[in-house]
């Protein structure tokens, strides 16, 4: 027999219950939310199903903060959410416990410019990543003007040559 509300949310051990929630309210100690109608007997606030789904579900939940993050930020994002998974599955990197250890992960762009697309992410400790924008942002601006217009030439020539540049060639 399949475990549904209060008893369901008692066995995952997330939240201290209420023992008496009242009608219509969050059954989560402490909350004095509504909770959300329709929500399959578990009388939860939409605060509350939506913890319970990123505790649940952390790969999703990381592939919809990154998604919803780069926009944002207005940064191109075209990933598929099966994409994400299977580049997090192949690394086997995305441990929940990695934090504690001081090891926490992150998706990186390789080229920023190009934004969150295939080919141009890479997983890397939070550190690594800190560290990379610590370098380019230490360039005098007057290098990192020179570096970018040599970049965008050397896009042009590729557009010329093959249609598309090739984003694993990048001349810095």
């Amino acid at each position: 027999m399949a475990l549904r509300g209060r008893e369901l949310l008692e066995s995952e051990g997330l939240f201290v219950l209420k023992k008496c929630p009242g009608p219509g309210m969050c059954c989560v100690q402490g909350c004095r939310n509504r909770h959300h109608k329709g929500s399959a007997g578990l009388q939860l606030c939409s605060k509350h199903r939506q913890q319970r789904w990123r505790w649940k579900s952390p790969k999703r939940s990381a592939y919809a903060t990154l998604r919803d993050h780069a926009k944002a930020r207005k940064i191109p994002f075209s990933i598929s959410p099966d994409y994400f998974m299977g580049m997090v599955d192949m690394l086997a990197t995305w441990d929940l416990e990695a934090e504690k250890r001081g090891e926490e992960h992150t998706v990186d762009r390789i080229k920023a410019e190009h934004g969150y697309r295939p080919g141009n992410l890479q997983i890397i400790t939070r550190s690594a990543n800190a560290a990379k924008q610590a370098r380019e942002s230490r360039l005098p601006a007057v290098v990192q003007a020179l570096i970018a217009r040599k970049r965008a030439k050397a896009q042009e020539e590729a557009w010329k040559l093959h249609g598309e540049p090739d984003l694993e060639k990048d001349p810095f």
